[in-house]
C-alpha cells in the first residue's frame, strides 16, 4: 500500500528524460519528415480537405498522392500553429508518456510485479528511445498499447475495435496490427469490426464518389 503509483512515476519521469537528457528538441526532428508532416497537416487545416497532389517530389511533381496519415498531419499542424515547433514537442512527450503509462498498466496486466517493471524500465526507455522522432508512428504505439491491455484485461469488445480501428487507420499505416493482435487473442468479433472500421477514412470515401460519378457518366450506364 506504500508503493508509490509506478505508472505515473516512470511516465512523468519519461518526459523529463526526454526533454533533458534526450534533448527532445534538437533529437525528435532527427528525422526531416518531420517537416512535410507539419506543412501537410497546415494545408489539410487550411484547405478543410486532405490533399490528392503531391507537391513535394522533385522526380514526380504534382503527382496523384493521398496523405494516409492526414489525421497525425493535422494534429502537428496545430501544434504548430499554437506553439511553433515547442508545441510539436510537446505533442510527441506527451504521446511518449502516454506510451511509457499504458507500458507499466500492460507490464501489471500481464502478471509482472512492481520490482520487475522497476527493473526493465531502464531497457525499456533506452530501447523506445530509437524510435522517438517528431513522426506518426509514436501514435500507433500509444494506440497499440491501449489494445494490447483491452486484450488482456479481456476488455476488448467490437465497439472498442471500431473505435480504435478507426483512429489508428487514419493516423499510420500500422493499423493492420490491431486485427491481428485480436485474432491472437481469439478475439475476432473484435478483429472484423476492426477491418470494417479502417475503411472509415477520407480514401475510402474519395474511391466511392469517384465510383459513383464513373457509373453516372458511363455510356453504358
Amino acid at each position: 500500500m506504500f508503493l508509490p503509483d509506478l505508472a505515473l512515476a516512470l511516465s512523468l519521469f519519461a518526459s523529463l528524460y526526454a526533454i533533458v537528457f534526450y534533448h527532445a528538441p534538437e533529437q525528435l526532428f532527427r528525422d526531416s519528415d518531420a517537416g512535410w508532416h507539419i506543412v501537410t497537416g497546415e494545408r489539410i487545416v487550411n484547405a478543410g480537405a486532405v490533399p490528392r497532389v503531391d507537391d513535394y517530389s522533385f522526380s514526380r511533381p504534382a503527382g496523384t498522392w493521398f496523405a494516409w496519415e492526414w489525421g497525425a498531419d493535422v494534429a502537428m499542424g496545430l501544434a504548430h500553429r499554437r506553439a511553433g515547433l515547442r508545441g510539436v514537442v510537446l505533442l510527441y512527450v506527451a504521446a511518449i508518456a502516454a506510451s511509457v503509462w499504458l507500458w507499466v498498466r500492460l507490464s501489471f496486466a500481464c502478471g509482472a510485479n512492481f520490482f520487475a517493471v522497476c527493473l526493465l524500465a531502464s531497457p525499456m526507455l533506452t530501447t523506445a528511445q530509437l524510435h522517438w522522432l517528431a513522426r506518426p508512428h509514436l501514435f500507433s504505439c500509444v494506440l497499440l498499447l491501449i489494445a494490447l491491455l483491452l486484450l488482456e484485461r479481456g476488455q476488448m469488445n467490437w465497439r472498442w475495435a471500431i473505435v480504435i480501428g478507426a483512429l489508428w487507420a487514419n493516423l499510420h499505416g500500422s493499423f493492420f496490427l490491431l486485427p491481428l493482435f485480436c485474432l491472437f487473442y481469439g478475439a475476432r468479433a473484435a478483429a472484423l469490426a476492426s477491418i470494417a472500421a479502417s475503411f472509415v477514412n477520407p480514401r475510402s470515401e474519395e474511391r466511392r464518389v469517384g465510383k459513383e460519378c464513373r457509373s453516372r457518366w458511363s455510356p453504358y450506364h
